[in-house]
């Protein structure tokens, strides 16, 4: 993080539909944006517009969690999608591996719901329903990675957990 700033408490948390699942496809190419320049940017991008923000959370409180809690996939992606036009999703867009860019369009006209990139990438996902497509879609991004030197394509499903933390005594 560039800042030095607490993370936000947890106000509520819903768990995600089982059948919900995410194919991430991750092109074997040298990370771009990392460590010290990924910090710069952030520090460059901060603070992010007041404007983009409510936008952000507008799409957050009205589209991404109702959508969990009604279980609509669609709406969820939708959502899902629009935010990564916004904030610092928008500046990693600008600066995305073209093998990225190829796996989130591809995921997009293979029939996900929504699509992104993680952080800066180069990891593509997509939020899809665990069917006959999903595998035909795994497929495809295999060949597609392989045109661009090869790739890590998975499949993950929600965790629905959240987040284990171990304290270890030093003594």
């Amino acid at each position: 993080s560039a800042s030095d700033a607490p993370p936000a408490k947890v106000l509520l948390r819903y768990d995600f539909p089982e059948d919900w699942c995410f194919i991430v496809a991750t092109p074997k190419v040298e990370s771009r944006i990392h460590g010290g320049l990924e910090r710069e940017i952030f520090k460059r991008l901060c603070p992010i517009p007041a404007v983009e923000v409510g936008m952000i959370t507008r799409i957050i409180l009205m589209k991404l969690l109702p959508s969990i809690i009604e279980r609509d996939i669609e709406t969820f992606g939708s959502g899902l999608t629009e935010l990564q036009d916004l904030g610092f999703a928008k500046a990693a867009r600008n600066l995305m591996h073209p093998a990225t860019r190829e796996c989130i369009r591809m995921m997009l006209e293979g029939g996900v719901y929504g699509a992104g990139q993680s952080s800066f990438g180069p990891t593509a996902y997509g939020l899809i329903k665990k069917n006959e497509q999903t595998r035909t879609l795994e497929a495809e991004l295999r060949d597609l990675l392989e045109s661009f030197g090869g790739g890590e394509v998975y499949i993950t499903g929600p965790n629905n957990k959240g987040a284990e933390v171990k304290v270890y005594n030093k003594t």
